[in-house]
């Protein structure tokens, strides 16, 4: 019986080390520098049993991972990119922190998150009460109305029973963005979905932006 018992614990232990260092698939990289200077990137990450694979790269371009090795939630591996860096991460749930150090000496502050499962367009339809604070402390109440036309997304701002068509509305992942023509001017609003709510920021041309919170 006791066999038995430590036997079922040891399998149970293994199975949670074996979630807990799941790390495949593609994650959002922010690195920043020691003079604040921040860089995104993506890295991609093949598992297969103990042994780890990748790249990591931008829009320029992708360089392969070199000596990936995963030890519990202790992930590292090498980059070369104009000298040799050598990363350093502890894993955390959907997340990762911590170092690149390169051949001169320099560190930069690494945090890394898997990319949150987009928002299909009919999951965001319908009215939501919009609470704008303008940057000199003023703020406005209007109403934001979402309709999904064909997988394509339409709507409109209605204020003070004016309703204001928008335009250039875009929905990538958890981000919301579109264009707001008043005859006071054009608005850029641009919002990140959660729960029942989104949060943001609107501008117009040069003047600083205001803070936006959006809830059903």
């Amino acid at each position: 019986m006791v066999t038995t018992l430590r036997g079922i614990a040891l399998i149970t232990l293994m199975a949670g080390a074996t979630l807990a260092a799941d790390i495949a698939g593609k994650w959002d990289i922010t690195a920043q520098s020691p003079a604040g200077r921040s860089m995104k990137l993506e890295l991609v990450l093949k598992q297969d049993g103990d042994k780890v694979t990748g790249t990591l790269g931008n829009e320029r371009g992708t360089v392969d991972l070199a000596d990936a090795k995963l030890d519990g939630n202790d992930f590292t591996f090498k980059i070369t990119v104009e000298g040799v860096y050598a990363v350093k991460l502890a894993l955390s749930g959907d997340s990762m922190k911590g170092t690149s150090t390169g051949s001169d000496g320099t560190v930069w502050q690494i945090a890394a998150a898997k990319p949150a499962a987009a928002v299909p367009a009919g999951g965001i339809t319908g009215k939501w009460k919009l609470n704008g604070k303008r940057a000199n402390g003023g703020e406005d109440n209007v109403e934001l109305e979402l309709a999904d036309d064909g997988g394509k997304l339409t709507g409109a701002i209605l204020a003070e029973g004016t309703k204001f068509p928008i335009q250039d509305v875009k929905l990538d992942g958890r981000e919301l963005s579109f264009r707001l023509p008043t005859p006071q001017g054009e608005y850029t609003l641009k919002l990140t979905i959660g729960e029942n709510s989104m949060k943001g920021t609107y501008s117009s041309g040069d003047s600083k932006p205001g803070e936006l919170a959006a809830t059903r």
